[in-house]
Formats: C-alpha cells, sequence, structure tokens
C-alpha cells in the first residue's frame, strides 16, 4: 500500500513530535489533509487550552505541570475519557471510543527515559477499562519483540503486561526513533486485542516532519468512510403532490400522511466529497525537498545532511506561517455583515468554543456498554418518573361552565391560520417531518382544507395522536460530563401542523386573558410588551426606597424544582375553568393534555413509547401560557406587606421594614403559603437552591427562615434572571461579570481585523454592536448607581473593543474613538436604555405598575435616573390597548391596491391620473366617509398628516423621532 494510501486510510495517527509548537503549522496542514479520526501525541508540550480544529483533545495529568501527551478524537467520533491519576513522569490517556460499529479502548502513553516505570499503573488501567484494547505510545522500552536491538527490564515488563491481557504487537520492525544520523530503535509500538489484532495494519510515515520519530499510521478496518450528506428538496413537486393528496383526501385523518408523503417523496439527499484542504505548490515542493534531505541524510549517514534536512523544515515552518496569516487576513477582508451575516457567527462560534463531540447521548450508551435503543429507553423512563402509570386526566368534579366569552367558541378563520403560519419561525420538523415551510407552501384550496380539520378538531374537542408525540432529542448541557442522565436537556419536536393550532389557540387565550386582566402585574414572563428588566426594576427600587427611608427588606429567591415538567394536568385545568376558559377551549386542552407520549429517534432504531402524565409540554407553544395560568391565583394569596416578581418558574418575594422580626415574620407566612399553594399542584421549592438575602449589613443570623425543616441561607451575591445583585446594591460582581464577557468578545474581535488588515470598519463596529452593546443592554438600566470608578473602568473596557474593530494604536483618545465609532457613549447608552424601558411602561399597557415609577419611588436610583431624562420622554404617550373586540370576529377589510386605467408616472399624465382616482373614489365609495393620509420624511425629520373632507377635519404634525415613510403614514391613519 503507498504512503498516500496510508494516509487516507489511517484510523490512529501516532507521532511523538518532540515539541509540537515547533512543527505546528505542517501538523495542522496534515490533519487538515487526511482528517483522522484518532490522534495521539507524545512529547506534544502544549498547553491544556491548545486547540485543534474539528477535534476534542483528552491531556494527561501532570499534577499542575504542563502535558506532554494528548489524545485527540475528530468531533464526529463517540468517546468516553476515563479518567487517570496524575503522575509527573508515567503520562497516560485512556478513552473509550466508538468508530461505527466498532467500540475499542484506546491507551495512549509517554513514559520519560530513565525514570521508574510504574506497571501497576497500566495494570489497572487495563483491569478497569472494557475490553478490546489498543495501547500504544513512546514508553521508552527496548524490546527484540517489537524490533528493537536489545531487551531492557522496562521492555520486559511491557511485553508481560502485554501476554497477561493477550494483547499482540502490531509492529513490523520498522525504526520508530533516529537518534541521530547514524543510528536508530524501535520505541513507539502499538499493542491490539486479538479480537482487533486481524483487522490492523502498522505503517510508518517515509519522513519525520522535523521531529526525532517516525509518524505511525494504523488502519482498522470496518470504519466507515467521512462523507456528508446533503439534503434537497424539490418544491415544485412536492407542492403539485400535497395540493392534489389534499384535495382527494376523504377524512382528516389522510391529510398529515399526505403531507408527510409528499415531502419524503420531493426530497433528495446527496453525497459531496469533504473539502481535502489541500495547500499550495510551494508546499508540495518544499515537502519534496524535506524529504530528499532526510533521505539523503539516511544514506549517507552525515550529521551535516541531517541539519539540512531540519533546515528544510524550518523553511516549510516559515513557509505554511506566512500562508496562513495570508489566507486568514484574505478571509477577513471579505467579511461583509450585509452579506454574509451567518457565516460571520459560524467563524465567531468557532473562536469562542472549543470543539466539542456530536453525539454525546452516543457516549452514554457507550459508558454505560448498552445499545443506544436501551439508553434511550432509560433516558425515557427517567423524563417520565414520578408520575402515575395512568395515562389519563381525572375529571374535575364540578361543573364545567361555558365560556365566559362566546366568541372563544367560534370556528377558526382563515385569516388566524395566515398569522399563524406568517408568524411561525424556522423549527425542526415533529415525527411527521413536515415544516411550517412546507404548509406555507400550500395552495389556498388546501390551506381551506387544512383549516376545516382544525376546525373539527376544535368542534370535537379531539387531537390527533400525532400531535402528542414529541420526539425527544437529548442536549448535553454546557460543562456537564456525557455519562450521566442528568446531564442532558430534553428538547421536544413536535408536530409543526399541530403547533400551528397552538398558535391559534393562544391568540384566543391571551386575547382574553389580558382583555380581561387575569394577570397580576407582577406576572412578566411570556407576555406582550413584558420583559425580565421589569422585574428586577421592581425589586431594586423598592430596596433603595426602603431604604432611603430606614427600613431593611429581604428577599426570597425560590427555586422550583423541574417546574415546567412537575405542575399537574388536573391543576392546569382548574385554572382554566376558574377563569372562566370553558367551553371549547377548556375541552381541546383537556385533550391536548391526555395521552401524550415521548420517544427518542436513535440510529440504532426508535425508543419505546412513554406516557407523559404531568408537566406542561416540551416544546409546545401553550406550554409557557398554561404554565401562566396555574400561578395567576398566587399574588392573591399573600399577607400584605409582601411584594412579588414572577417571570416564569423564577418567583422571589420580599417586604420592607424599620423591623427585622417584621420582615422575618412576613417572608416566613410568604414562604409557608406559597409552599401551601404550589404543593397541590406537584410543584415542590427546593430548599438547596432557594436562597435569602438581607440588604442590609446587620446580622440576620437570629431571624432564619426555614422551608421544609431546612435553615434558608443568607448570601451576599445571587444571581436573578441573568443580573448579579449583592445586598448593597453596588453591582460590583455584575460590572465585573460584563468587563469579563466584553474582554472576551474584544478578543475574538481582535482575531478578525488589525491596524492595517482585516474586515472593513463598518462590519467591525456592526458587530461590536451585536456582541458588545447587545450584552449590556440589558445589564446597564440597572447600574444607575455603580461608582465613577467602575462606571471609567467599564467605558475604559468598551473603548478598547472600539480601538480594535476602527484599528486606532494604543494611545488613541478615548472620546474620540466612540466619537469616531458613531457609538454611545456609556452614559448615553444607559439614558436611552431607561427611556425606552419606561417608553414601553407607557405606550405597552394603559396603566403599567412602573410606568409612574419616578414618583412613586423617587429616593431609587433609577427613578432619580428616569426623573433626570423626563424631558427626553413625550408627555401624552399613546399606548397600545388590546381590542375590546375580539380579533377574530372583525369583518376583513377590503383593500385595494389597484385602481382600473392608472399607469406608470411616466406613462401618464397628472391630469389623466388624477381624473381616474377621482372617478373610481366617488363612484365605489359613494356612501362612505373619505380620509385620506400622508407622510413624509427627510435625512432627519418626519411628519404625517390625515383630511377628512366631509368633516372639514385636517391635521398635521411632525414626530418626535425620524422614521419611514410608510409608518409615518401609519402614524396618520392611528391618528
Amino acid at each position: 500500500m503507498s504512503s498516500l494510501q496510508n494516509f487516507k486510510s489511517c484510523t490512529l495517527f501516532q507521532w511523538n513530535a518532540r515539541g509540537l509548537c515547533s512543527k505546528l503549522s505542517d501538523f495542522r496542514q496534515l490533519i487538515r489533509e487526511h482528517q483522522f479520526p484518532l490522534i495521539t501525541i507524545s512529547e506534544s508540550r502544549v498547553a491544556d487550552s491548545f486547540r485543534l480544529n474539528n477535534y476534542q483533545l483528552y491531556h494527561s495529568e501532570r499534577g499542575g505541570e504542563q502535558s506532554r501527551l494528548f489524545l485527540g478524537c475528530r468531533t464526529d467520533v463517540t468517546v468516553v475519557e476515563h479518567i487517570i491519576a496524575s503522575h509527573p513522569t508515567n503520562e497516560y490517556v485512556c478513552a473509550t471510543v466508538g468508530l461505527g460499529k466498532t467500540k475499542l479502548t484506546i491507551i495512549t502513553a509517554y513514559i520519560q527515559p530513565n525514570v521508574p516505570f510504574d506497571s501497576g499503573r497500566l495494570d489497572q488501567i487495563l483491569r478497569t477499562t472494557p475490553t478490546p484494547h489498543v495501547v500504544c505510545g513512546d514508553f521508552n522500552a527496548h524490546n527484540q519483540l517489537w524490533g528493537s536491538r536489545k531487551t531492557t527490564s522496562r521492555g520486559t515488563a511491557l511485553a508481560d503486561l502485554m501476554e497477561k491481557y493477550g494483547l499482540l504487537c502490531l509492529n513490523d520492525g520498522s525504526v520508530t526513533f533516529l537518534k541521530n544520523a547514524k543510528s536508530g530503535s524501535c520505541l513507539d509500538f502499538c499493542f491490539a486485542s486479538s479480537d482487533l489484532f486481524n483487522k490492523m495494519s502498522w505503517h510508518t510515515d517515509l519522513e519525520t516532519r522535523g521531529s526525532d520519530h517516525y509518524p505511525i499510521l494504523m488502519t482498522l478496518e470496518g470504519i466507515p468512510s467521512r462523507k456528508k450528506q446533503v439534503q434537497s428538496i424539490n418544491w415544485d413537486k412536492y407542492r403539485e403532490m400535497a395540493n392534489q393528496g389534499i384535495t382527494a383526501a376523504t377524512s382528516d385523518e389522510e391529510i398529515i400522511p399526505t403531507l408527510s408523503y409528499s415531502l419524503t417523496k420531493a426530497t433528495f439527499f446527496q453525497f459531496v466529497r469533504q473539502n481535502e484542504n489541500a495547500c499550495d505548490q510551494e508546499y508540495s515542493r518544499l515537502c519534496a525537498l524535506r524529504r530528499k534531505a532526510e533521505r539523503k541524510a539516511l544514506r549517507t549517514k552525515d550529521p551535516v545532511d541531517m541539519r539540512a534536512s531540519r533546515r528544510a523544515q524550518l523553511h516549510i515552518r516559515r513557509h505554511l506561517e506566512k500562508l496562513a496569516k495570508k489566507r486568514w487576513r484574505e478571509i477577513c477582508r471579505n467579511l461583509d455583515v450585509r452579506k454574509s451575516f451567518t457565516y460571520i457567527w459560524k467563524i465567531i462560534r468557532g473562536l469562542r468554543r472549543s470543539p466539542q463531540q456530536r453525539h454525546p447521548f452516543k457516549a452514554l450508551s457507550l459508558s454505560e456498554n448498552q445499545s443506544e435503543v436501551d439508553t434511550a429507553n432509560k433516558y425515557c423512563a427517567f423524563l417520565t418518573s414520578g408520575g402515575t402509570h395512568s395515562s389519563t386526566i381525572s375529571t374535575p368534579g364540578h361543573t364545567i361552565a361555558a365560556a365566559t366569552n362566546e366568541s372563544l367558541n367560534l370556528l377558526f378563520t382563515i385569516d388566524e391560520l395566515n398569522a399563524a403560519i406568517q408568524g411561525a419561525t424556522n423549527s425542526a420538523p415533529g415525527r411527521d417531518g413536515v415544516t411550517y415551510n412546507a404548509v406555507a407552501d400550500l395552495s389556498q384550496h388546501s390551506k381551506l382544507r387544512l383549516l376545516e380539520h382544525y376546525n373539527n378538531s376544535w368542534i370535537k374537542g379531539a387531537l390527533p395522536q400525532e400531535w402528542k408525540i414529541a420526539k425527544i432529542v437529548p442536549i448535553l448541557k454546557p460543562g456537564k460530563p456525557p455519562t450521566c442522565l442528568e446531564s442532558f436537556r430534553p428538547i421536544a419536536l413536535l408536530s409543526c401542523i399541530g403547533k400551528l393550532m397552538e398558535k391559534m389557540v393562544l391568540g384566543r387565550i391571551s386575547w382574553f386573558l389580558e382583555q380581561n386582566k387575569c394577570y397580576s402585574e407582577q406576572m412578566n414572563g411570556f407576555r406582550r410588551g413584558r420583559s425580565s428588566t421589569d422585574c428586577i426594576i421592581d425589586l431594586t427600587t423598592s430596596v433603595e426606597e426602603g431604604r432611603a427611608k430606614g427600613h431593611t427588606t429581604t428577599a426570597l429567591f425560590l427555586d422550583i424544582t423541574a417546574a415546567f415538567d412537575s405542575v399537574q394536568h388536573e391543576a392546569i385545568l382548574m385554572a382554566l375553568a376558574d377563569l372562566g376558559l370553558g367551553g371549547r377551549i377548556y375541552k381541546w386542552i383537556y385533550a391536548y393534555l391526555k395521552c401524550r407520549k415521548i420517544y427518542i429517534d436513535t440510529s440504532e432504531g426508535n425508543s419505546n413509547y412513554f406516557d407523559v402524565v404531568k408537566g406542561v409540554p416540551q416544546g409546545a407553544i401553550l406550554s409557557p401560557t398554561l404554565f401562566n395560568i396555574t400561578l395567576i391565583a398566587l399574588k392573591k394569596h399573600l399577607p400584605r406587606g409582601v411584594s412579588i416578581s414572577i417571570y416564569a418558574d423564577d418567583i422571589c418575594v420580599w417586604s420592607t421594614s424599620r423591623s427585622r422580626l417584621t420582615v422575618k415574620l412576613r417572608l416566613q407566612k410568604s414562604l409557608h403559603i406559597l409552599a401551601s399553594f404550589l404543593g397541590p399542584k406537584d410543584l415542590q421549592i427546593s430548599p438547596k437552591k432557594t436562597v435569602a438575602m438581607a440588604f442590609t449589613k446587620k446580622s440576620m443570623e437570629k431571624y432564619p427562615i426555614l422551608l421544609g425543616g431546612h435553615t434558608v441561607p443568607y448570601v451576599t451575591v445571587h444571581k436573578f434572571l441573568g443580573i448579579n445583585i449583592n445586598r448593597n446594591l453596588s453591582w460590583t460582581k455584575e460590572v465585573n461579570s460584563l468587563k469579563e464577557r466584553i474582554t472576551e468578545a474584544t478578543n475574538v474581535l481582535r482575531c478578525l481585523a488589525g491596524t492595517a488588515w482585516g474586515c472593513n470598519c463598518r462590519s467591525m463596529i456592526l458587530l461590536y454592536k451585536s456582541l458588545v452593546e447587545g450584552l449590556i443592554r440589558h445589564s446597564i438600566p440597572h447600574l444607575t448607581n455603580i461608582s465613577l470608578t467602575s462606571k471609567r473602568q467599564l467605558q475604559g473596557t468598551l473603548n478598547k473593543c472600539i480601538r480594535i474593530c476602527l484599528g486606532l494604536p494604543r494611545g488613541s483618545s478615548g472620546p474620540g474613538t466612540v466619537a469616531e465609532a458613531r457609538c454611545l457613549p456609556l452614559e448615553v447608552l444607559q439614558k436611552q436604555e431607561i427611556v425606552r424601558i419606561h417608553l414601553r411602561h407607557k405606550t405597552q399597557h394603559k396603566n403599567h405598575y412602573l410606568s409612574k415609577i419616578h414618583k412613586k419611588r423617587p429616593n431609587s436610583s433609577y427613578g432619580d435616573a428616569l426623573g433626570r431624562n423626563s424631558d427626553n420622554i413625550p408627555k401624552q404617550a399613546t399606548f397600545t390597548e388590546f381590542s375590546k373586540i375580539p380579533p377574530w370576529t372583525l369583518r376583513k377589510m377590503d383593500i385595494n391596491l389597484n385602481i382600473p386605467g392608472i399607469l406608470a408616472k411616466h406613462q401618464q399624465s397628472s391630469l389623466v391620473m388624477l381624473q381616474l382616482v377621482m372617478s373610481y373614489i366617488y363612484e365605489k365609495y359613494t356612501r362612505t366617509t373619505h380620509i385620506y393620509t400622508d407622510g413624509s420624511t427627510t435625512a432627519t425629520t418626519s411628519s404625517s398628516a390625515f383630511f377628512v373632507p366631509s368633516r372639514f377635519l385636517a391635521r398635521s404634525c411632525r414626530l418626535n423621532h425620524h422614521t419611514s415613510s410608510t409608518a409615518a403614514e401609519l402614524h396618520g391613519i392611528k391618528e
């Protein structure tokens, strides 16, 4: 087999690099070109933070010293690492890997010369890890068994150990180490279990590639080749088949299979070759010169020729470094946010994150030595544990009345369906494989037939079982090991057709809840015009206002264990009935929650189907609102003097008083009430994760708060809704966190541009606004009372980032840098966000409970900042009010965009066009009121106007902000 074929079929690449940093450019090019599934490098001498594109690296432990050994696994390889105790001289890395249907444990080692060899460590590794084994590395051991001229005690001990575990040597006697130009030996070897021995081949490379060891290429038969599969859909074929199938369907049960079948038939797959990333011709020429020089040195045994081969390696390194820099700068120069924003984000994610294995759930199966289907069944059982075995919901004991508003029971309209389709974002399909795009591509006739299917479900109060089956995709949580069930977060994929029905039902429920003011003001989660920022503003302003009056505030941050997965279905239905959401809505949601199932699709087949008997459906459209409904009555149960903030399952209660004892008693009573309210709904407050924070320096040891027999700990800092809150509200930790994240983003941007190269300034500033300004906008409204030093440090961090984006020198003026970039200084950005939040409070709701915060809590820093910016706030802000008439009952508007006879402006005179317009208006709209509106805009201002001839009413105004002409005209219509 030729050398090139050895590289192409290589499964395990082994090499003692003798210092990888000096050979890194050549090594990266080799790995990029051949993409070996496994690589093991001895004497690497790289930091643990070293990264290799498309490889997850596992380093040996040396007790805090620099590792000299690592194992690299391609990200599509399933890996389970076995932790090996650190040792200064006997270094090991061990992992069990899955390569297609082949599973093996690879043990790679580097044992320094002239140090004691601890054979017991290797014996323990072999004894405690699953078979079959592959043992390789540089043991610095001689034995005639693998080709050495002599046998040492270390070599004898290794040979005895390999014989004990039935491992056979793969070496063919070739020299793997060149001591000098005149002598060589075999120090790098590989042993494999008898099960693998006949399937593996062992070869050395033709050159050392700058080291004193030859790279070793090992091939394992039966490993599938790496191919990239591309999916394409023939949308014309799909539309034709789907529309014909739906027209021919005789029952509702045939619609979903018809769409799924049509999409399957219109989808085709093709395999494309992976990019081999070949380098330029100069690199090939230099490699040939290096091989020639090395062969000459081996032939002549002359040290001068050996040094010549080393110089050839130096030329390759310099060439590749220059080429890599040139190519990277060319890539950065061509980046344009306006054209390839998705591509830029892909690059940024690659710069920020280390490569991780793509299929960590397979690693769980590998670690437990069981099939993927068995692991999937175990995980589904874990998700559904804690519920009863029955999949039915008990009927409530009270009689369900009709809906309070009869319009809720009306059939759905085509406008509601079109709105649901237009509002749908890209989402992975469920078990049926039908996407939102597939539904949007249907003809009007097919959509009407689908709407009929939805209305039949609405009338009968029954759902197709397909809508209630969720395909679970386990996603590994960041920083968690893949060997535990608890490390995975379940992502549920539901039928997109069913989710469109949910969108229409949600529209009606949301209208009813908002119109009838069912929500308490303090519920901010999953509601239009609300934000998590409101919860933090309410808490912090209350604390500061109380502090100004000499009062003490204590807050309880509650953690509900698996809230969304634990709430009882009966509790949801009871809350619906109490709110007056009876009739068809109640019947439909009753059927929606009943008989739900989950399963996992693995590469080895599907798991069993498991019943879900509690919790709101994960990944469903209705789930957040249904969970909110169960907590609607919570506020009215709390005692006086206690405030609450609710954002989904994040709940905070606090109380303010002059007496710490009074505060403690109020919160203790509130905690008891909360536990009594949540308990019957199967919602449990976690004693371990619930914490209290007293916003005072006085000791609270004498005022403990108890939860289930456990004392709730008092903390000085707590992260609530993404913001680090400390007890003195100095925001020190939040500022430090912001600086760290801004610095991280700065380092990423530094990779994309320099003072004389890289991405253009406009794109860099847009990236700055996305990465950095978007990062601090969530925090900056709350940092109204940070110290001047913290403010200067934060602004300096921002200035540094902007300077890098513009390619300016280090000594550039901070204010000048911000002005040159046309970005907002920190103080202006803070004012802008405070005003924006206040305008949202004023315009999105008629009487938002925080809309007058600067008058109710003037002693708070936020209220003070808002009061100082009152000149920038419109005095008469119009608010968006929910329509009192159900939107689905409104008569469809007659909109005409064309007037008969009207041509382009350059084809008709204005008098003719005016005559045609006036004739059309007064013939078709004789008995109607005519209202004319217009909007105009300049470079800096916008204005709107309207005119009602029959009432002699006209008005024009200039808007207080610059906008488009369309928005200006809409303002005129609204007026």
